[in-house]
């Protein structure tokens, strides 16, 4: 006879936790229901427990099969269900009394394709860590919602930057598995599960209800070292979620559950062994034509990563360079939001736009001195969208560096506003919208998604997350007591974060923009004429690669060990 709820419980080696998940479980009151265990070939003590179990309980089915992973046992688990709904229980966890008819009942009164619940962190790592996460919920920045579809559950969650994908937070209908996949022999499948069963769920509710306790323990899945499988299995993971986005519209937040596994990806292959890691990179080279068929920020991130040039962008203090590999530009000396702690001070800046004579000049200058070697070039300010004249400097730098990737770097808050010619612009010169974000209340993924339909490429700051957005506090020591050579190979901006201004490169928007700092607060922050180089006087690039390799005497009065992080702020006129 049909029950109204399957419980599916696969097991291996779990016979410390075994009996006491069977318990909480099987002593469960008011609800007509089956434990379907699944024993996935374990080789401790784990088949007596059940056997015994069974025994002592009459709703217990027992399947024996050789180890085929956690994914095929469940699939296994389904295919002998017979309630109207089903709930995943890992062996090593256990469940509060009275949930399976809270949850079975809250589930028919409500028509619910699934019902998402709460659990706890049960520490067995006595680390730091679980000792940090003991009794935390596990799902905290979501509140109790209304009945959505599945697909506005998902977004609500990766929104809130908390995607939780454990299939024992779902209580759900055996109806939706049946266009969902299993796999054998496959790991970290739960992504891929979730995303394809709220895809395909019409009335779904998250309550914050404690149902489940999950336990933090050694030799669990989540705390054994990396591995292949693991790379493996993400791999899987992303590939279905790949596949389930291609049916959509094309939209920012479905990309973000594609990063949230490349990311995974990542972190995965940090901790694995050199030869791991030499095997792994074999198995990337399938990734590569689907993250390059993306149009959006993550292409180049991941691409290098995947492509094996993962020191892109990162360039050694010890070697001289041999080309640019970053050069800003501030096209707009002010800016509409005035954050504390610009490093370019652009709260302190007169309304000042850049010549466009003047900067056509500078690059065909710098463009016949270097040969083009230039990596990337970032349009900022300020606010560079300020500029009424932004489509004929896109132009220009094009134009003087065909082969050079291009960016706007811009807080976002008029990208709205700006017509289509300008959007055209940046097609037809290939042009990368970099975006930070900050938390002003303005409605970031319409932007994003109005970015992604005009096909440009782009790069969100810190993944779009506006919460305790930071900023670095910088001191100045007007003694020159600091070490140049020391603060040079510290300084995050060496190397990387060369300005160009009026005919002249420096190393880094202090040194350039120090006069804003000095007008307002009095100082007299030196810059000397070997803090720069001239292009227009340089007489060859290797000039240029040598200036930007070294120390200047200016690198003394930065303070690197007072400089801190701070939380962002717009800034305050201290004189009023």
């Amino acid at each position: 006879m049909d029950k109204k709820v399957s419980i599916i419980m696969p097991v291996y080696n779990t016979e410390k936790y075994l009996s006491e998940s069977i318990d909480s479980i099987c002593q469960q009151k008011d609800i007509d229901f089956e434990l379907i265990i699944i024993n996935d070939g374990s080789t401790d003590n784990s088949e007596s427990i059940i056997k015994m179990k069974q025994k002592q309980y009459n709703n217990i089915k027992y399947i024996k099969q050789e180890n085929s992973g956690l994914s095929y046992a469940r699939k296994i688990g389904v295919e002998n269900a017979t309630g109207e709904y089903i709930y995943f229980v890992d062996s090593d966890d256990y469940i509060e009394n009275n949930s399976l008819s809270y949850m079975y009942n809250y589930a028919k009164e409500n028509n619910l394709d699934c019902l998402m619940i709460n659990a706890k962190f049960k520490n067995e790592l006595y680390n730091s860590y679980g000792n940090a996460m003991e009794n935390r919920m596990v799902v905290s920045k979501i509140q109790n919602t209304e009945v959505l579809n599945g697909e506005e559950l998902l977004l609500r969650m990766i929104k809130n930057r908390e995607w939780r994908y454990a299939v024992w937070l779902y209580f759900m209908k055996k109806s939706l598995l049946t266009s969902t996949d299993f796999f054998k022999h496959f790991i970290h499948e739960d992504s891929a599960f979730n995303y394809q069963l709220l895809t395909n769920s019409k009335r779904v509710q998250f309550i914050d209800k404690h149902i489940y306790n999950y336990r933090l323990r050694k030799n669990s899945l989540m705390s054994t070292k990396a591995s292949l499988k693991n790379i493996l299995g993400y791999i899987n993971s992303f590939n279905i979620i790949y596949k389930e986005n291609q049916k959509k519209d094309f939209k920012y937040e479905n990309l973000l559950f594609e990063i949230r596994i490349l990311d995974q990806i990542i972190e995965v292959y940090d901790k694995l062994d050199e030869l791991s890691k030499e095997k792994a990179k074999t198995i990337f080279k399938d990734l590569i034509p689907l993250i390059e068929s993306r149009n959006n920020y993550y292409v180049d991130r991941y691409r290098d990563f995947f492509t094996g040039n993962t020191n892109v962008g990162s360039i050694s203090k010890e070697k001289q360079l041999d080309y640019i590999n970053y050069l800003e530009v501030d096209i707009v000396d002010h800016c509409n939001l005035n954050c504390s702690d610009c490093s370019h001070f652009s709260p302190l800046a007169e309304k000042k736009y850049i010549d466009e004579k003047i900067y056509e000049q500078d690059l065909q200058q710098l463009s016949k001195l270097i040969d083009k070697k230039l990596r990337r070039l970032v349009l900022m300010g300020g606010e560079p969208l300020l500029h009424p004249n932004i489509k004929e400097i896109i132009s220009i730098s094009r134009k003087h560096f065909p082969d050079t990737q291009i960016q706007i770097l811009t807080n976002g808050i008029l990208l709205l506003n700006q017509d289509e010619d300008f959007f055209k612009t940046c097609r037809d010169n290939n042009i990368q919208i970099n975006i930070s974000t900050y938390p002003i209340g303005i409605d970031y993924y319409k932007i994003f998604d109005r970015i992604i339909s005009e096909k440009l490429n782009m790069f969100i700051y810190d993944n779009g997350i506006v919460e305790n957005k930071e900023f670095y506090h910088y001191e100045f020591n007007n003694t020159k007591s600091g070490d140049e050579v020391e603060n040079f190979n510290e300084c995050y901006m060496a190397k990387n974060c060369a300005n160009l201004k009026n005919g002249k490169i420096f190393l880094c928007p202090i040194i350039n923009n120090i006069d804003r700092y000095n007008k307002y607060y009095h100082t007299n922050y030196e810059v000397l004429d070997d803090d720069y180089i001239d292009i227009y006087r340089a007489n060859d690039a290797n000039e240029i690669y040598k200036y930007l390799s070294n120390p200047v005497q200016f690198c003394k009065y930065c303070n690197l060990k007072q400089m801190r992080k701070v939380k962002w702020s717009r800034f305050s006129n201290e004189k009023n």
